[in-house]
């Protein structure tokens, strides 16, 4: 996992800001803690028990997107001055993905990254330093927050990587033993490998809510399940394995979009300064696909709540235009400089936009709606 010593990274920040212009900055995060999804018939914790609908943003998760923002808001108000203390429309834009959890998080986020606004209406009775912001949604399907939804291509290459992938089926087979178990515990019909991980979500989403798991799943079978999910979840949305390379159609068809809309901002004289993009653990996993650098970021886990990608536009001595990666695995992770993990940028803290954008291309769709056709 990629770490720096927070004392020399700091150092070495102010010694790289000083004579450098920050334009711009395109922050994409996953929600906070949520309930689970769904759960099996045979689970004790119905979503009664959870006393929230399925998939809904915890008091944890407020909390965590909350601390996020304070984050974002000691380097971008504070530190950076990019964005005055109080929200003005001319400079933040705010867009989320459907789901309510995400739409909460967008707002726990900017209540705290806007927590010394000044902004106050006549009412006595309002809360101290909030201000209510506009949070845009996309129209569906959401093929930028939401990698892959909609698309038929996408479920066809599935197909090609799992089923008529005789390395991957063998590994399938290795773990028979294991989906029978799940299936027979759990009354629910495992068809293919993406059924038993929804299942294992809610037994993760459990443990980590301190719940007693049921009898069955006992520490060799959790731990047999965490293995396969990190082994393939990552190939099944396009990285290299099981014989294959990687799949850059794939690659292109789930996370393209997205940055298609976050590179048309690296210009001078962008529309806004500070974008947000409240969405899934999918779709930072996405983006982290494009750059070729997920194995750096976070190996073969899969992001926290709140892990944060972050794209900065600055504007260098000669007058060239430069992006700068961050990234921090939670809420409460320093950000880390990345911009050298990814494929096609030179070694340091900066990659020239025209080189980015040059090894974006083969990961931009022309035509969405005609690519994701079979």
């Amino acid at each position: 996992m990629f770490r720096r010593n927070s004392i020399l990274l700091i150092f070495l920040i102010n010694a790289t800001f000083c004579a450098q212009k920050l334009l711009n900055v395109n922050v994409i995060y996953r929600h906070g803690d949520r309930t689970p999804i769904s759960t099996a018939p045979t689970d004790p914790y119905q979503e009664d028990f959870w006393g929230l609908p399925w998939g809904t943003l915890t008091v944890t998760g407020m909390q965590q997107q909350y601390a996020n923002g304070l984050k974002l808001k000691a380097r971008y108000i504070d530190q950076l001055k990019l964005v005055n203390a109080t929200y003005s429309p001319y400079e933040t834009y705010v867009k989320s993905a459907q789901t309510d959890r995400c739409i909460q998080s967008a707002g726990a986020n900017m209540a705290a990254f806007y927590s010394d606004s000044t902004f106050r209406p006549i009412d006595p009775n309002w809360p101290n330093n909030y201000t209510p912001m506009p949070i845009h949604l996309n129209p569906a399907p959401d093929r930028e927050y939401e990698p892959g939804k909609g698309c038929d291509k996408v479920e066809e290459l599935y197909v090609e990587r799992t089923a008529a992938n005789p390395t991957f089926v063998a590994y399938e087979l290795s773990h028979a033993k294991l989906f029978q178990t799940w299936e027979q515990n759990t009354n629910l019909g495992i068809l293919q490998i993406k059924d038993f991980f929804d299942y294992f979500d809610t037994v993760v989403c459990e443990k980590d809510h301190n719940l007693t798991l049921p009898a069955w799943v006992t520490p060799a079978i959790f731990k047999e399940a965490e293995d396969v999910k990190s082994q393939t979840l990552d190939y099944l949305d396009g990285m290299a394995g099981f014989g294959k390379p990687d799949d850059i159609q794939m690659i292109r068809l789930r996370g393209g979009p997205l940055m298609k809309t976050i590179q048309s901002t690296w210009i001078e004289n962008s529309q806004y300064k500070f974008y947000v993009h409240s969405a899934h653990d999918t779709t930072v996993d996405a983006m982290l696909y494009v750059l070729a650098a997920k194995t750096t970021a976070l190996g073969k886990i899969q992001p926290d709540y709140a892990a944060t990608l972050i794209f900065e536009t600055w504007k260098m001595d000669d007058g060239s235009l430069a992006i700068q990666v961050l990234f921090s695995t939670n809420a409460y992770d320093n950000l880390h400089i990345i911009t050298s993990a990814v494929s096609g940028c030179p070694v340091g803290d900066f990659c020239p936009v025209t080189q980015f954008l040059n090894r974006n291309n083969p990961y931009i769709p022309d035509d969405i709606q005609k690519e994701c056709q079979k």
